[in-house]
């Protein structure tokens, strides 16, 4: 069961020999760099040890500074560190919605972002790189919606979210989880491969990074944690990897919606 929970064992993630971006071999000519996930800003100075670092090409790494610079600032309020006015980045609308004032941030595409890092998060636990078009369904920590026009269409939280955090905390329980723990503890991420209605397998996942679900509108919104699934193109699951407990059980007076919830 693949796990990364020790200083030694993400040190050995940065040995990698290949990109977890384009998932290509490095070689003499490659310009090898390692990529934070999550980026090293989002972490508070006592939590930045020991942080996932995770091969890359310089090529492919390039252009991602702003993006990681923007989560790094959103996360980082949780632990009390706001940007100086200078140099922040986060770009918030002030809307009325169905009566409500609401605080929106625009301008961050988080749920490709997140994408990214499981990404990442596959390379290290597998090693192996994450198969192109592999198909991804995030649910965000936070209330999302759009816009169009000046009219705000809030997306509703789906209902397989329930179930991938039911999957995580049932997994969990039976030790059948794989799991990355980094940053003094402050990022969690588990994992567990299930078997899909058409036979095939995907990856159902929980992500907490220091409790973030309380960076949305906890007020207005029902609270959430990160939870989601992807599948590759020829539904397979890597080797080692754990598989998903044949037992039934349910889970009584716990938060339904955040895999990481006590």
């Amino acid at each position: 069961m693949p796990s990364l929970t020790s200083q030694n064992d993400l040190r050995a993630v940065q040995k990698l020999e290949f990109c977890y971006l384009c998932g290509h071999d490095f070689d003499a000519n490659s310009e090898r760099t390692k990529d934070h996930l999550p980026p090293r800003a989002i972490f508070a100075e006592g939590d930045r040890n020991y942080p996932l670092q995770v091969p890359a090409h310089g090529s492919c790494n390039r252009d991602r500074s702003s993006e990681d610079e923007v989560i790094g600032q959103l996360v980082s309020l949780l632990h009390g560190r706001v940007p100086k006015p200078h140099r922040d980045r986060l770009t918030v609308e002030i809307r009325q919605e169905s009566g409500r004032e609401l605080g929106i941030l625009t301008g961050l595409q988080i749920e490709a972002v997140i994408r990214r890092w499981l990404m990442g998060f596959h390379a290290a636990l597998y090693k192996e790189p994450l198969a192109p078009n592999t198909r991804f369904a995030t649910q965000c920590p936070f209330p999302s919606g759009s816009i169009k026009d000046d009219s705000i269409t809030v997306h509703k939280i789906p209902r397989q979210h329930r179930v991938f955090v039911e999957e995580i905390k049932r997994n969990r329980i039976t030790g059948c989880v794989d799991s990355i723990v980094s940053n003094n503890g402050k990022l969690r991420y588990e994992c567990v491969w299930v078997r899909m209605d058409d036979g095939g397998w995907g990856c159902v996942y929980g992500l907490d990074i220091y409790g973030w679900k309380n960076l949305g509108d906890i007020h207005n919104f029902e609270p959430r944690g990160c939870a989601g699934l992807y599948r590759t193109p020829d539904a397979t699951f890597p080797k080692d990897a754990k598989k998903a407990t044949n037992l039934e059980f349910r889970f009584e007076g716990d938060d339904p919606l955040d895999p990481f919830a006590a």
